[in-house]
């Protein structure tokens, strides 16, 4: 069943994710000292970016306009395929590159970036994340005006990539999907789909609220935990979003509902989303 199919009728459809997950586990392994103390201090790390780039151009600077460029830039998209994704000029790429984004998260280039390029010209092009998990890459390696060895841009963007998303799959697969596959507690629960960085499903609403609540929260508590990188905690956190009955589907929109407080709590904030 796809994401903006309906549920039964009988079903709340339901959607978790642990979006900005590969952002965190980049800023961690790079030591990025702007990022990690936006994720520490709770705040939105786009909205901060987005702050700090207004400052520093002299000029508005939205949200909107700040995300893509701390995803794109973490996995070494150059300027002219950020003038074609952000529609703006080559120029004003080149200048929200380095005048914006490096300016602020120097490590990623000093040290993520740095951290690939090394693994892939040497240990036998093996790259090892923050889970343990190896894959080996086929770079073509040659020298760069320095002398320096370096692979070719295109399978060093991949393994940034991979060096950053593939622990959201581990958590997401290991973390989440096993759990409710092999945990007894987990049965009542119709998991549909897994799209990157989020797990879709549907639980039957003749279990009543509480015994919904206490499924929804077992998922999270699952998904939940931290990982040692560097020696910093990473915490990963989840959100949960629910269908409501006139729209029981896993379309854009879902209202979110937190999963903080007693289980009564969450079993009542579930009735109303849906009710409303």
């Amino acid at each position: 069943m796809g994401r903006r199919e309906s549920a039964m009728v009988t079903c709340l459809p339901f959607k978790i994710d642990i979006a900005g997950a590969d952002n965190k586990f980049v800023a961690y392994q790079a030591g990025c000292r702007f990022q990690i103390a936006a994720f520490e201090a709770g705040e939105d790390l786009h909205q901060k970016t987005a702050d700090a780039a207004a400052k520093l151009l002299g000029r508005p600077f939205t949200r909107k306009e700040a995300k893509p460029i701390n995803h794109g830039l973490n996995y070494r998209l150059g300027a002219r395929a950020a003038a074609s994704k952000w529609n703006c000029t080559e120029k004003m790429a080149k200048e929200l590159i380095d005048g914006v984004y490096f300016r602020l998260n120097p490590e990623i280039r000093r040290v993520f970036h740095e951290d690939v390029r090394s693994g892939l010209v040497t240990r036998g092009s093996v790259l090892t994340n923050v889970f343990g998990r190896s894959r080996r890459f086929f770079p073509r390696i040659s020298r760069d005006k320095k002398g320096q060895l370096e692979p070719d841009n295109a399978t060093w963007n991949e393994g940034c990539n991979w060096l950053g998303q593939s622990p959201v799959a581990h958590v997401v697969n290991v973390w989440g999907i096993l759990p409710i596959y092999e945990l007894p507690k987990f049965r009542l629960i119709d998991l549909l789909n897994q799209i990157h960085d989020e797990i879709d499903g549907q639980i039957p609403l003749s279990l009543g609220w509480i015994k919904i609540a206490e499924l929804l929260r077992g998922i999270v508590a699952e998904l939940e935990g931290t990982v040692s990188i560097r020696g910093r905690t990473c915490q990963v956190k989840a959100g949960v979003q629910v269908g409501t009955k006139r729209a029981p589907n896993w379309g854009p929109g879902m209202p979110e509902v937190s999963m903080q407080g007693n289980v009564v709590a969450v079993a009542q904030r579930l009735k109303l989303c849906w009710e409303g």
